[in-house]
């Protein structure tokens, strides 16, 4: 008897180590990151960004007043290309690029890190609901026209983040954006995309087409 109570003692000691381990891991601040390495290559781009300082994290309150985390590459130019990272990465890993851009005065870029990924947000990895990061983005906007940058915003992204401004362009706030910026977005059910939902990870609602008639399709043809 003796024995079985040992034994269940240290069971309940080793269960509570390990949900102590694992609420310091997701309540922690995230380490340290150094510089990430570039590894898409952007840094052959020109102007060469080589050698070239990473700016410093800022943050900007969402509307449930969270702290979520950006960085500013200025530019000459007044228009704003809000530049969204792929999935589990940041917005750092594109810093050739965002330089690249703003060097060239063809935008200021703004490098968001989004909900849960590094340094943005206390919780990681998680959102509270679908449609989180819209309201998010949304938020940053009306952020950066407080600070004083009322140029036209492109709203670009890459991988996953190129297919959530796909999400943005096709909903009720795309008119925010004048224009969109797609780097091998990630799009259901296209050939890039294992099993085409990357095991269930994406999926993709397709509306029925409107019919219209030949004159209507004519009147409303950009040529």
């Amino acid at each position: 008897m003796e024995i079985i109570f040992v034994g269940l003692a240290c069971f309940g000691v080793l269960l509570a180590l390990g949900f102590i381990t694992a609420f310091t891991l997701v309540a922690s601040p995230s380490p340290k990151m150094e510089n990430p390495r570039d590894v898409f290559g952007f840094s052959l781009l020109k102007p060469s960004t080589k050698d070239t300082e990473i700016p410093d994290l800022r943050r900007y309150a969402a509307r449930d007043g969270e702290e979520l985390a950006y960085r500013l590459y200025d530019s000459s130019s007044a228009r704003i290309l809000i530049f969204v990272h792929g999935s589990s990465y940041h917005g750092a890993g594109y810093s050739a690029l965002a330089t690249a851009i703003s060097a060239s005065g063809a935008a200021k870029v703004i490098l968001p890190n989004l909900r849960g990924h590094y340094q943005s947000g206390r919780r990681r990895g998680d959102v509270d609901y679908i449609g989180q990061f819209e309201d998010d983005l949304i938020d940053l906007v009306e952020f950066l026209r407080r600070e004083g940058l009322p140029g036209p915003i492109t709203l670009g992204g890459h991988s996953s983040g190129g297919g959530l401004a796909i999400r943005f362009a096709g909903g009720g706030h795309q008119n925010i954006a004048s224009s969109f910026l797609l780097l091998a977005p990630i799009i259901p059910v296209s050939p890039a995309v294992r099993d085409g939902s990357a095991g269930g990870w994406s999926s993709l609602n397709i509306a029925a087409p409107l019919r219209s008639s030949n004159a209507e399709c004519r009147r409303n043809t950009w040529v």
